[in-house]
């Protein structure tokens, strides 16, 4: 906790580090930090870990972060594109008024019931939600002008998208047949299509299989 709260570090490398978690504080208020590199192994980014750290414009985001505790990055911070593979929770203002372009949430998260998560982030344009979300909170998106939310057709989030007033495309998988056992890897064609229009492989969106040579339960 606070480890190095409110200091005049310019900068972090945490890039060869097994770290796994941040602690609660550790940049709030860094205000010459402008640049962090986080391990990929980073599962956890602990409350207000960034929070007023009102310079920071250069940091990855690892992909494998299950929780975002409250206030995570909370200010006029960092920009880009995020894929968030592993996300389970995200708190309260996790991403509030930072500058982040696009976010993927393919995760098992099951709730945006967590207030101003994303509020006044002006510049947010494109976020991808799960079906596993199925609730949301107050505040959630607002000042996200810009924002289209990418989700499966009838799910909460089309829903909420919907009721709010929120941009949305509908992202449709076509069913996958059952298959016939060969002993080899089986790889299905995948079709997605979003809002009527098909998506181009490899272009639109990327396909990947695992545990596809065995019978499945």
């Amino acid at each position: 906790t606070n480890a190095f709260r409110d200091t005049n570090i310019t900068s972090v490398d945490f890039g060869n580090a097994t770290i796994t978690s941040l602690p609660e504080r550790a940049f709030q208020d860094c205000k010459s930090l402008t640049r962090a590199v986080l391990p990929e192994g980073l599962q956890v980014v602990g409350p207000l870990a960034f929070s007023g750290a009102s310079s920071l414009s250069d940091m990855n985001i690892p992909r494998g972060i299950k929780r975002l505790e409250n206030n995570a990055f909370w200010g006029p911070i960092f920009g880009g594109d995020i894929v968030l593979d592993n996300l389970e929770y995200m708190g309260e203002h996790a991403f509030r008024g930072t500058q982040i372009r696009s976010l993927v949430i393919k995760g098992t998260l099951t709730s945006l019931n967590t207030n101003a998560a994303f509020y006044g982030c002006s510049q947010l344009e494109y976020l991808v939600l799960p079906d596993s979300v199925t609730t949301s909170g107050g505040y959630t998106f607002d000042g996200c002008n810009k924002l289209t939310i990418y989700c499966a057709e009838d799910s909460y989030a089309h829903s909420y998208a919907q009721t709010q007033g929120i941009r949305v495309s509908t992202l449709v998988i076509a069913p996958i047949p059952n298959q016939t056992y060969t002993g080899s890897k089986i790889e299905p064609e995948i079709s997605v299509s979003a809002s009527g229009n098909n998506l181009e492989i490899n272009v639109d969106f990327g396909v990947t299989y695992a545990n596809n040579v065995n019978v499945g339960n």
